[in-house]
């Protein structure tokens, strides 16, 4: 049986990024996400313009 805690806790959680991993996506990863969203963005404004 487990314990029962009878009394509140209170959890404070602190980070510290002391590092910098900030995500840089390569040039060429966005334009092949370019390249294959342009058609489907391009048929959805065609149609809706219907």
């Amino acid at each position: 049986m487990p314990e029962q805690i009878t009394q509140e806790q209170i959890v404070e959680t602190v980070t510290q990024n002391t590092e910098d991993y900030g995500a840089q996506i390569p040039e060429h990863a966005i334009l092949r996400l370019a390249r294959f969203f342009l058609p489907k963005m391009q048929a959805d404004l065609q149609q809706n313009e219907k």
